[in-house]
């Protein structure tokens, strides 16, 4: 366990790490061991009504909370809505980039937005 991350960015009455609760900022603290043990249920909970209920089973994470987020499904026992996530084709979503009417990605967006016009016009084309 990592006591000056828990100290600093867990709130024990919401059971997440920051205000508001993010899924990247949950899955961090989970993979730094900073969830207290009597929490875990509490925690993974709150993540989970994140992501099914108010991101209508989608990840709002940025692609650093990705690999974190996915291994925290996997390790609370929900490597299916780990699988859903990275699979679904509605926006937004990677099989979105892939199925999209618009433009089929053939490479990674920058954002699950880019064929759409404007000033959040990002790289087609975004490595890692």
């Amino acid at each position: 366990m990592i006591p000056d991350y828990q100290s600093a960015w867990y709130d024990s009455s919401g059971h997440n790490f920051g205000t508001p609760a993010l899924q990247s900022g949950i899955a961090m603290g989970f993979c730094a061991e900073a969830v207290p043990p009597a929490d875990l249920t509490a925690v993974s909970n709150v993540l989970l009504e994140d992501i099914v209920v108010t991101h209508n089973s989608h990840v709002s994470t940025g692609i650093l909370g990705v690999p974190l987020l996915l291994q925290m499904l996997s390790n609370i026992g929900q490597p299916s809505l780990a699988f859903d996530l990275v699979s679904t084709k509605d926006y937004p979503g990677w099989g979105y980039m892939i199925f999209n009417d618009i433009e089929p990605a053939t490479t990674l967006w920058e954002l699950f937005n880019s064929p759409f016009r404007g000033p959040g016009m990002n790289s087609r084309n975004h490595i890692m």
